[in-house]
């Protein structure tokens, strides 16, 4: 009686890889010639990349140097971009002091790194009044989009808003009041002109806003008086940065 064979399965041997240098050694001295050439452009095109990012390529941030900007003056507006550890800064427009108005007491208009990223001004002759001037990093309807329906909630109860209005160029504003108690049930009265204004900076704006905190409501402000402060804080008193 015969023994069948019995047929053994072959165990997969994984091939050899070749090395680059045999690889290069299989290559034509023309193919070769052509490789290099590639790699010497590629190279090339990598440094020069290298060099328009950090030479040539200017997104229009201002450089800083311990925490305050290089060669900025006080007159200057600062957008503080993407807010962090490598956070930017954008010089957007110069402001002045508005005639009638000193720059706030309480320090207002500095952030935590010592750049003057907004502006406070205190009415010399009315105690109540107070501006504000701030840029901002979202368009004038982006804006309008983000924080109107925000004040609209927190008047509900104990003040008014009005409908967004067009001033013309770009321009928006509304008007809101609106009271509140503290700790020791004293009630405060607040009163605001929320102005945006476009600036040649695409994606940003920037913020002006006459506030005004009487004593009772009856301090309120006609709004046609407020927006008075406000575009001519805009037109006298703040300039635009080109890009």
């Amino acid at each position: 009686m015969s023994k069948k064979k019995i047929k053994r399965k072959q165990q997969y041997r994984k091939p050899k890889e070749r090395t680059f240098k045999e690889w290069w050694n299989d290559q034509s001295a023309k193919a070769q010639k052509w490789y290099k050439i590639g790699a010497i452009a590629l190279a090339a095109i990598i440094v020069l990349l290298i060099v328009w990012y950090y030479a040539i390529y200017d997104d229009g941030s201002l450089r800083v140097s311990h925490d305050a900007i290089v060669g900025a003056q006080d007159t200057w507006l600062i957008l503080e971009g993407d807010k962090g550890k490598n956070s930017k800064y954008y010089h957007v427009a110069d402001v002045t002091v508005p005639e009638g108005f000193v720059v706030s007491a309480e320090g207002l208009g500095a952030s935590s790194s010592s750049l003057r990223t907004d502006f406070t001004f205190d009415s010399e002759t009315d105690s109540d009044v107070r501006l504000y001037v701030a840029p901002v990093s979202r368009t004038v309807d982006e804006m309008i989009s983000q924080v109107y329906g925000s004040f609209t909630s927190m008047t509900a109860e104990r003040g008014a808003i009005t409908e967004v209005k067009e001033a013309g160029n770009g321009n928006r504003y509304f008007t809101y009041h609106y009271a509140y108690d503290d700790e020791m049930e004293n009630t405060h009265y607040i009163q605001s002109l929320v102005y945006y204004t476009p600036v040649a900076q695409k994606g940003r704006c920037v913020l002006i806003s006459a506030n005004v905190y009487p004593e009772t409501e009856e301090g309120y402000r006609d709004e046609a008086d407020l927006l008075a402060i406000v575009q001519k804080v805009a037109a006298e008193n703040l300039t635009l940065v080109k890009p």
